[in-house]
């Protein structure tokens, strides 16, 4: 269970790195719109620490609907990979 927590905690850090990039956003803006201060941004980014419930809801709101499928999607096979 402890190697799943850091899995999806890995994939979910960089899903935020993708994101981030992909949409030329900086690491201020990334922390405005999750509504945390910058430097827990960056340790987000950085695997430090893993989101928090409300960090990661307003970053689902971030997402389109196709994004969004695709991210549960990955989810759900890295959780069932894991339980294998």
């Amino acid at each position: 269970m402890l190697k799943q927590k850091y899995t999806v905690q890995s994939y979910l850090s960089e899903q935020l790195r993708l994101f981030r990039s992909e949409n030329g956003l900086s690491q201020e803006k990334m922390s405005e719109y999750l509504h945390i201060v910058p430097r827990s941004y960056f340790d987000l980014e950085h695997e430090k620490y893993g989101l928090s419930l409300k960090t990661f809801v307003c970053f689902i709101l971030l997402l389109s609907d196709d994004r969004l499928l695709n991210l549960r999607d990955n989810l759900r096979g890295i959780i069932e990979k894991e339980e294998e």
